[in-house]
């Protein structure tokens, strides 16, 4: 071996894995001038210049090489290197074999230039371009002429030119002879190629010559092959059987997410990387890659340094040297989200199979003459047909057997799977219907015929899946009948219907609203809302509106008025609900109307009606208190009248002392007599219960109401009240006739100023005219505009702020009078006041008659008949006995009883009485259960049964008081004589 080292021819050169030298064989010694001993350990480029230094190749690689000595002139060597294996298993040393060529003049180097393909060229030493070789045109794209006197560093990269300077002022400053470098090299395109110069300093011609190897290519696999193995996860390893050493890669070491600094791998620790279960699989096979030579390529589970759990694809190639393995190589791929796509497509593989198994859409195949060839069960029991019925050459029996959705037959050209045959498009979204004969029923179904074509175009499948969608087109046909019959019902309710956005614009309405409103959808999309909803009712009550907004309930009632396009006020009751979107968010709102004026109006004489009601009920409590003592005090002093004028002559009083005296109990007696009037006018005018039949003394109605309002009126205004003599009665009851008249004097007298009591003139006039009676209450006051005087007998509607009226006392006299056959007009003048006239008709009975309306008549003597007759009273008063007593005492014999029941005890014992007073509201046993009794017990006194009462403050009393003829009834207060004449009528 020796030997041979020191016999050959070429030079070589032994260097170290440094690149020192270590031995030169005697023509290296004799190439260089320098013996082995004086030239080891030295480095290399001491000795000779290598083009591009000392090249980094595999191990056992020969590669060719070009090299100077640096002090031989144009000498130029060239000859191979080959790198050594180390003893450690890494890169060892090397081996430089160099045959010497004759020193060659500028010709000879620019033919070897040219023959080696690489780019020739010569530059002063002012850097300019004196010669460049024909490659320039081809590698770099310039004519050679192009370059000429240019500088040579002005078409490098900008980032290279420093560089490349650096290595000029070298060969300059340093006396180099050979210099080195790589650098990117502009083309005339502007895009730069990568460059590999050898440069020789020719100093006695003040010039070098340079030649260049384009490494763009190599450049370019170099960092594609370091992105692939990036980008693909892929990592190299080599193992050194012999020496027992392992290789890695910097991406092998990324993959085991370790580093050269953290690890040096070893064949027991890279296998110790790998899984419990996956650790013998790898073992056994680099055994046997070893042993046997055998190469492998498994997927295994490996913990990286990080304690992450990958999948990795390892395979190994074997190198055998003297029949035994002397390397293994190969790479090691990170193949975990693979794996995990694999794992999911199987997964989606079995879930499809299933699914095409399993669920129920049909799935037929069909070949390119569309003979069915392969289907799954779900196809079989849609269409209803057997496999071989299937597969049979006319399956579904005919083009009847298949309908459009307008009931059409399809045609043969029709069928989706022969029209995607013969147009090799696919055909989706089909709907059909199908006769099943098995079954004798139709089905439908949603077709998708898929066309597979080769690689020259033709049909080589069809795929057609159907599933059976007959629930959702009856659903659908029984939508669209809902969604007519919703329409039917939205357009032709009776409700309004309003579609809101939720920021309250109106969307829509119905045409029954339209009819309410006046207004058409289109106008009150563009109003806005105040123009037709009432000012205080807008806003929506605040806290059910959040809720119904927020989920927290499904509607909401509210009563609320409109404005209608002709001014007038309506009331609806509306329900507010919310529509969402498919995600449960409220998208709109909707709200019902039901048109509730009318109710509105009767709610509210209802109101007033049961106001007037409990007034009554009231003015019954009021009036029976009252009454009572009023008795007394009018029976006493009536007592006192008639003792006076029975005993004046007797005691001898002075006429002027007497008729002092009388005056004085006769003004009592009159004060007492306008408190019950007073008490009187307040039951009539609290009366509330109609009657159809009823007739009313319409004097008394006016004069009631005038004295109920005396105060109101004499601080508003002066009272000029005209009456006619002769009154016939008139239809109606007096209660609600008392209403009309209140509505109008009070209209009447607020129409005036305040403050201007002798200028304001309140005129009432009552005159009979034909088969009415007419009553016309005027004022002067401010009048009313003609635009309101359209609207002032509709309900609710009023020009009084808020709180001070209904705006429906008119409507309510307008209905009164209406119902009674009557009339009321209205004439204003704005600034000159107004007047009503209300025309009600005469009663039938009284019309050709009339009456004269009179006074009480003064205070006279009492009447002197019907003496000496047994009187039972009955009170639960016993004041009222004493003021019987003094009444009745001197002329009938008086018995008293203040309980019904005692009353019964003295008739059931066998006392026998002419005439019984019984008091209508008593406690205990009331007046009424006392005649009941009496009835039972004796028929024949109890027709002489005579009731007194102060007021009937409940409906069974006030029915059995309306029912008693009047000669039997006494309302209190009353004086003696009267008390008097109903004993004597009783008792005739």
């Amino acid at each position: 071996m020796a030997a041979a080292f020191r016999s050959v021819a070429d030079a070589v050169v032994i260097i170290d894995s440094a690149d020192r030298i270590v031995d030169l064989n005697p023509a290296a010694e004799e190439l260089f001038a320098r013996t082995s001993d004086a030239c080891r350990g030295v480095p290399l480029d001491s000795l000779v210049n290598l083009s591009g230094g000392v090249p980094d190749v595999p191990v056992d690689v020969p590669t060719r090489v070009q090299a100077l000595p640096p002090d031989t002139r144009g000498h130029l060597l060239t000859g191979t290197f080959t790198r050594l294996p180390g003893a450690d298993g890494e890169a060892g040393g090397g081996v430089l074999a160099l045959t010497p060529t004759p020193p060659a003049d500028h010709g000879s180097w620019q033919r070897l230039v040219s023959d080696s393909g690489g780019l020739y060229c010569v530059v002063g030493v002012d850097g300019h371009f004196l010669e460049v070789g024909e490659r320039w045109t081809h590698v770099l794209g310039y004519p050679p002429g192009e370059l000429l006197g240019r500088l040579f560093f002005d078409y490098l990269h900008p980032d290279d030119v420093d560089p490349s300077r650096a290595q000029a002022l070298l060969m300059i400053n340093d006396n180099a002879r050979t210099v080195s470098f790589e650098n990117r090299y502009r083309c005339q395109d502007g895009s730069y190629r990568w460059l590999s110069w050898y440069a020789i300093s020719d100093r006695e011609r003040r010039r070098t010559l340079a030649f260049a190897t384009d490494l763009t290519d190599l450049r370019r696999q170099e960092r594609l092959l370091r992105e692939t193995q990036i980008a693909a996860r892929v990592g190299g390893w080599e193992l050194d059987v012999a020496r027992g050493l392992m290789y890695w890669t910097e991406e092998n070491f990324r993959i085991h997410e370790t580093s050269p600094e953290e690890y040096t791998p070893t064949v027991e620790g890279s296998l110790s990387y790998y899984t419990e279960d996956s650790a013998p699989i790898i073992n056994e096979a680099v055994r046997r890659a070893i042993e046997h030579g055998e190469p492998f390529d498994l997927e295994l589970e490996m913990v990286t340094a990080r304690g992450r759990r990958i999948w990795c694809r390892d395979v190994a190639h074997v190198i055998e040297e003297d029949g035994r393995a002397a390397r293994v190589y190969g790479s090691c791929q990170d193949i975990t989200e693979q794996r995990r796509y694999r794992e999911a497509l199987r997964e989606s593989e079995e879930r499809l199979r299933t699914l095409i198994r399993d669920v129920r859409v049909g799935v037929l195949v069909h070949g390119p003459d569309g003979q069915v060839v392969q289907c799954n069960q779900a196809a079989l029991d849609v269409l209803g047909l057997t496999r071989e019925q299937l597969m049979s050459d006319d399956p579904l029996g005919g083009e009847h057997n298949l309908i459009h959705e307008d009931g059409r037959p399809f045609t043969f050209d029709e069928y989706p799977v022969l029209h995607a045959i013969r147009t090799r498009r696919s055909v989706t979204g089909i709907n059909m219907g199908l006769y099943r004969a098995r079954h004798d029923d139709w089905v439908w179904l949603l077709m998708h015929a898929v066309v597979q074509v080769d690689d020259r175009g033709a049909v080589k499948s069809v795929v057609c899946s159907f599933a059976d969608i007959t629930a959702r087109k009856r659903a659908e046909d029984a939508a669209r009948d809902s969604h007519a019959m919703f329409q039917a019902v939205y357009e032709n309710a009776g409700l309004g219907v309003i579609l809101r956005g939720i920021d309250g614009r109106l969307i829509d309405c119905n045409p029954t609203f339209e009819r309410m409103i006046g207004h058409s959808a289109d106008i009150l999309r563009e109003l806005a809302v105040e123009r037709y909803v009432y000012h205080d009712d807008i806003a929506a009550p605040a806290k059910r509106h959040r809720a119904l907004l927020a989920g927290e309930r499904s509607s909401y009632e509210v009563d609320r008025r409109y404005l209608s396009a002709d001014g007038d006020i309506l009331w609806g009751h509306v329900t507010v609900s919310v529509v969402g979107d498919g995600d449960g968010a409220p998208r709109h709102l909707v709200e019902m109307i039901m048109d509730i004026t009318d109710r509105k109006r009767m709610e509210a004489q209802l109101m007033l009606t049961d106001r007037l009601a409990s007034l009554g009920t009231m003015a019954a409590g009021v009036a029976h208190e009252i009454n009572n003592p009023l008795t007394w005090l009018m029976g006493n002093i009536t007592y006192v009248v008639e003792t006076l004028t029975e005993l004046r002559h007797q005691i001898g009083l002075d006429p002027d002392d007497y008729d002092g005296l009388f005056r004085s109990l006769e003004d009592s007696l009159a004060g007492a007599e306008r408190i019950r009037t007073i008490v009187q006018d307040l039951r009539l005018f609290a009366r509330t219960r109609p009657s159809h039949d009823a007739t009313a003394d319409i004097t008394r109605v006016v004069q009631s109401t005038l004295r109920m309002l005396h105060n109101q009126i004499m601080h508003r205004a002066r009272c000029e009240l005209e009456i006619s003599d002769e009154l016939p009665v008139v239809l109606g009851d007096e209660a609600r006739l008392g209403q009309v008249m209140t509505n109008l004097v009070v209209n009447a007298v607020q129409a005036m100023p305040d403050g201007r009591s002798q200028d304001n003139l309140l005129r009432i006039r009552v005159v009979p005219e034909g088969e009415y009676v007419v009553i016309a209450v005027a004022d002067n006051g401010v009048g009313i505009p003609a635009e309101v005087q359209t609207h002032i007998f509709d309900p609710f509607f009023t020009t009084k702020s808020v709180g001070e009226g209904t705006g429906l006392g008119l409507s309510i006299c307008h209905s009164i009078v209406a119902e009674l056959g009557g009339g009321i007009e209205l004439k204003s003048e704005v600034g000159r006041g107004t007047t009503f006239t209300v025309r009600l008709r005469v009663a039938p009975a009284a019309r050709g008659s009339s009456r004269r309306l009179t006074t009480r008549p003064p205070l006279a003597n009492p009447a002197q008949g019907g003496e000496g007759k047994q009187i039972l009273c009955i009170d639960d008063e016993p004041d009222m006995g004493e003021a019987l007593h003094l009444m009745l005492g001197k002329h009938h014999e008086l018995t008293f009883e203040t309980s019904g029941h005692r009353a019964l005890a003295r008739l059931r014992a066998g006392e026998r009485y002419d005439v019984v007073l019984c008091d209508l509201m008593m406690p205990g046993m009331s007046g009424m259960d006392f005649y009941q009794a009496l009835s039972d017990l004796d028929p024949e006194l109890a027709e002489r049964c005579a009731f007194m009462t102060g007021g009937s403050f409940t409906p069974a009393a006030r029915s059995f008081a309306e029912n008693l003829p009047s000669t039997r009834l006494l309302e209190k207060p009353f004086v003696g004589d009267s008390v008097r004449a109903l004993v004597e009528r009783l008792t005739r």
